[in-house]
């Protein structure tokens, strides 16, 4: 099944694509996709997408930090998907570290914690966006395609969040007599 050109929107509710215009690039024609994930289940259901899906190629999978560090720089894929909870070390410092190497890399981190300051943690760490193991095949291959297009994966209460909070900035700076 051949998912690239299809409206995203209409087959996936979360999380929400944003442009992120700083990032938009021309997609390839396959998405290369290297996983940091140390649970069988899961990398044995993303090979198994990368052989239905045409659109994507799993290039590598490392279990361990070290080896996603080192395998991430050597393969340069298009995109990341890093376990939150690596057995060896926290996802998110391997997303920072991974997105110091490779800053055009699209890194997903995958984890069924869901919540704003999550959300945030994971953009800080130089991902693109969070997605749930529970997302079903097509979401799951759709955040990824979109991602490597570019686009932030967030859900639209963390997007009104930073609005708002941008907004509050801005009036205190106004107060203060000057721009954040």
């Amino acid at each position: 099944m051949r998912l690239w050109s299809q409206p995203a929107i209409s087959y996936i509710s979360q999380p929400h694509f944003v442009a992120n215009p700083s990032r938009e690039k021309v997609p390839p024609e396959t998405v290369r996709i290297m996983l940091a994930e140390d649970q069988p289940l899961l990398t044995d259901r993303l090979n198994s997408l990368g052989q239905e899906f045409p659109d994507l190629e799993v290039v590598g999978t490392a279990t361990t930090s070290m080896a996603a560090l080192e395998m991430a720089a050597e393969l340069s894929p298009d995109a990341v998907l890093v376990r939150e909870k690596l057995s060896d070390a926290d996802g998110l410092s391997v997303c920072e570290l991974i997105h110091r190497k490779l800053p055009d890399a699209a890194i997903i981190v995958v984890s069924d914690v869901r919540t704003d300051v999550a959300m945030l943690d994971v953009v800080e760490a130089g991902a693109c966006g969070l997605i749930s193991w529970l997302a079903t095949d097509e979401d799951l291959v759709l955040a990824i395609l979109r991602a490597a297009e570019g686009e932030l994966l967030m859900p639209r209460s963390v997007v009104l969040r930073l609005f708002h909070l941008g907004h509050k900035l801005r009036l205190q700076a106004s107060r203060q007599g000057s721009e954040p």
